[in-house]
């Protein structure tokens, strides 16, 4: 097993028992885009109610938009704190922004995962950013919600709350739609041209075989 591999397992086992989203997929784990890194950590300090370390700038997604150093600040900013708290992780923000070394990527998210599991004490991360630090508490409501989509109704009633998928799900369920339908495409192309080739073939073959007999029987 590469080391890939051995991290993306380590991952999904340490991670995903944590959170039910974003699902720990491994063909997004072996090249982590930034927003999906970015959707974990949110998703790991929520889980745990880790002291509030990142602003709720740092939280919003939409503040790294097209923002190349914002993210590289982003990420300097976790590896110190696993670095300072956690087990030492040899990594660049830099790489992480560009998609390199995934391994060393997944490496952190654990260690951050495991350091928030455990528990920081907020003092301490205080003096580590220079500012008070609060507990980040996830807000819950209770709603009754209907909603039918495609003829379907779906209901959350009282306390019980039901998952529903995020916008970014519909994207990458309709991306991943795309990537079936352009594979059809393909093969349905590639499927003509071969019958096409095979009766061009054919045809020349025909051909062929009436000039020779033409030949015979001009002789």
């Amino acid at each position: 097993m590469s080391d890939l591999a051995a991290a993306i397992k380590e991952c999904q086992r340490e991670l995903q028992p944590m959170f039910a989203k974003p699902k720990l997929k491994s063909r997004l784990l072996s090249k982590p885009p930034f927003r999906y890194i970015h959707d974990i950590i949110i998703a790991l300090l929520y889980a745990t109610n880790f002291p509030a370390y990142f602003t709720e700038e740092e939280l919003d997604s939409n503040t790294f938009k097209e923002k190349k150093n914002r993210k590289i600040e982003f990420l300097n900013k976790l590896i110190v704190l696993v670095n300072s708290h956690g087990n030492p992780v040899q990594v660049d923000a830099r790489k992480i922004v560009a998609g390199l070394e995934p391994a060393s990527t997944l490496h952190l998210l654990v260690e951050f995962g495991r350091l928030a599991r455990t528990g920081v004490d907020a003092k301490s991360l205080s003096e580590l950013c220079g500012k008070d630090v609060k507990v980040v508490e996830e807000e819950k409501e209770e709603n009754v919600i209907e909603e039918e989509i495609k003829g379907d109704a779906a209901f959350v009633m009282g306390t019980c709350t039901e998952t529903t998928a995020s916008k970014d799900d519909f994207v990458e369920e309709e991306k991943d739609e795309e990537n079936v339908e352009e594979e059809k495409d393909n093969d349905e192309i590639a499927t003509d041209e071969s019958h096409s080739k095979t009766l061009i073939d054919s045809l020349q073959n025909i051909i062929t075989s009436a000039s020779i007999i033409e030949q015979i029987y001009t002789e």
